[in-house]
């Protein structure tokens, strides 16, 4: 049970907006792509903005805003939050938020970048999988107009590796170690 879940009953109390959020990695941060890569991947997600109404970034804690925020400046649709929002639809790499995003909406879209392969645990919750921005966007297209699946079948995608029971994970953790004393 991913800590993330702690947090599935406050997210899915707000409103879902007609929005898309992408769930960033510490791909730099981590030494997985150079600066330069790095950089050229962040530019290239501008057109995603320019496809949807609404876009959130939402940001790992190791991930620093500035380079979001000079790529989507001028862009009043991008909202950059530490916050996770409830949106129609996600994209990321392969953030163990792919397991909340999934279980917020049932949509979720693993955005595969070259010589970083996603982990089949990941692709499990995936309801696209894609490998360039064109794909992304057409993905993104598709998937915010699809209509969305009930809570328990949702719950059901992501039992293969992951358990929601709207128990604490926290709670959880310390009962079965404190049953195990």
């Amino acid at each position: 049970m991913p800590h993330d879940f702690s947090i599935v009953e406050q997210v899915l109390a707000e409103p879902e907006e007609d929005a898309a959020c992408y769930i960033t990695q510490t791909l730099h941060q981590d030494g997985r792509l150079s600066d330069d890569e790095y950089k050229e991947l962040i530019n290239s997600l501008r057109p995603v903005a320019n496809a949807v109404k609404k876009l959130y970034v939402k940001l790992h804690p190791r991930v620093e805003s500035t380079d979001y925020e000079k790529v989507f400046k001028g862009l009043d649709n991008v909202e950059i939050t530490r916050d996770f929002p409830h949106c129609k639809c996600y994209f990321t790499h392969y953030s163990s938020m792919a397991y909340l995003s999934a279980l917020i909406s049932g949509k979720t879209i693993i955005y595969e970048l070259p010589g970083q392969p996603t982990h089949d645990v990941f692709k499990t919750v995936a309801t696209e999988i894609v490998h360039d921005v064109p794909e992304l966007v057409e993905a993104l297209k598709r998937q915010m107009n699809l209509p969305e699946k009930p809570f328990e079948e949702r719950k059901k995608i992501i039992s293969k590796y992951a358990t929601y029971t709207g128990v604490s994970p926290y709670e959880v953790l310390y009962k079965t170690v404190y049953n195990k004393k």
